[in-house]
């Protein structure tokens, strides 16, 4: 957390951390004790505004003394100026920010220090449980307002990546609502910062390069040799996105999604096998494929992390293209070799219906 316990005379009044409270209500959602779940989150969420309400006022109390004004707003001079007075209360709030957060951070200003604890009193994590839960209860419209709260104060997580989180929630309550264009606004907010992405319709050189390699290799040898993507955490919106304008006819913004899906989930392939077999390079992906299979803790991490889909889906939409041979030959490939028996069965039953 940004701020630990800050001393004696603040424990006192900060009992509880506010972060042992949420882990306390992710337990009672996870238990599907969904009240409890609720009653921790709000616990948390004021434990959470006390802690940096108290830490903004040990501050601002701080400072005052002339000796400390001197520093004027030169955080590190403040800092020199506290510690010469042996103000211990204050120098342990500024240690605990510092832990995440140096002064430079704030411009190494103190004004904008305390801006920023008055704004640090946000608690997106808890606004997310909280929205979890509604969700979790069908009350899809509240849920939707506790997840826009956190992603508009996402700058504040401890754990950045937590906003992909906040992203994913939107765009499946927008899915089930049949919401499909806020589905995709949604899904396109996890690769805002994807450079290799770009935007629909206007991907990025070396996207466009990817579509092009397998367009123009029936075997997609190039393809498979040449491009890695270790971008796991944006799978899913590469896959529901491909899903979406496969959905709606929108092959030509369909592709390059799936493309990146599939690269994505063959590059995270092959590193997960390389845990299991140092030994391990790579020379085909048929190879690649065969190898994951002769490996259960491989085969069990595919299997939870959806991979076989992208390259079922991948297919799927190549076919649709006219990219025939490619489709084929990645059907042949997974329904031959493929360790998944659902993800075998599927590409097998494809290559049957497009033989009759």
């Amino acid at each position: 957390m940004a701020l630990c316990a800050i001393n004696a005379h603040t424990e006192a009044a900060l009992a509880d951390d506010d972060w042992k409270v949420l882990d306390s209500a992710e337990y009672a959602f996870e238990e599907k004790e969904f009240g409890e779940a609720l009653r921790l989150a709000d616990k948390a969420r004021s434990i959470h505004v006390a802690k940096y309400e108290k830490a903004k006022a040990i501050l601002s109390k701080s400072v005052m003394p002339s000796e400390v004004k001197k520093a004027g707003d030169d955080l590190i001079d403040v800092y020199k100026a506290l510690t010469k007075r042996s103000d211990t209360t204050a120098t342990a709030v500024l240690d605990g920010i510092y832990l995440t957060r140096d002064p430079f951070f704030f411009g190494n200003s103190l004004s904008r220090l305390l801006a920023w604890l008055t704004e640090r009193r946000e608690y997106p994590e808890a606004d997310i449980l909280t929205g979890k839960v509604y969700e979790a209860e069908g009350e899809f419209s509240v849920a939707i307002n506790f997840f826009k709260k956190a992603w508009d104060k996402r700058s504040y997580l401890d754990i950045p990546d937590d906003r992909y989180t906040i992203a994913y929630h939107l765009a499946d309550i927008a899915e089930l609502q049949g919401e499909f264009g806020s589905q995709e606004e949604n899904l396109l907010l996890v690769l805002l910062d994807d450079e290799v992405y770009g935007a629909p319709g206007k991907e990025s050189t070396t996207l466009q390069a990817m579509v092009r390699s397998i367009k123009t290799d029936p075997t997609m040898t190039k393809f498979f040799m040449l491009y890695r993507h270790d971008r796991l955490v944006a799978l899913k919106a590469y896959q529901d996105l491909a899903q979406c304008y496969e959905r709606d006819g929108r092959i030509d913004r369909a592709y390059p999604v799936a493309v990146l899906a599939t690269c994505a989930s063959m590059t995270a392939l092959a590193k997960t096998l390389q845990t299991e077999d140092f030994q391990y390079t790579y020379s085909t992906f048929e190879d690649l494929v065969r190898q994951s299979a002769s490996r259960r803790k491989v085969v069990q991490w595919a299997a939870d992390n959806n991979v076989w889909d992208s390259f079922l889906l991948l297919s799927s939409i190549m076919w649709k293209s006219g990219d025939y041979e490619q489709a084929t030959g990645l059907w042949n490939c997974l329904a031959s070799y493929c360790p998944d028996a659902t993800a075998a069965r599927k590409a097998s039953g494809e290559l049957v219906s497009r033989k009759r």
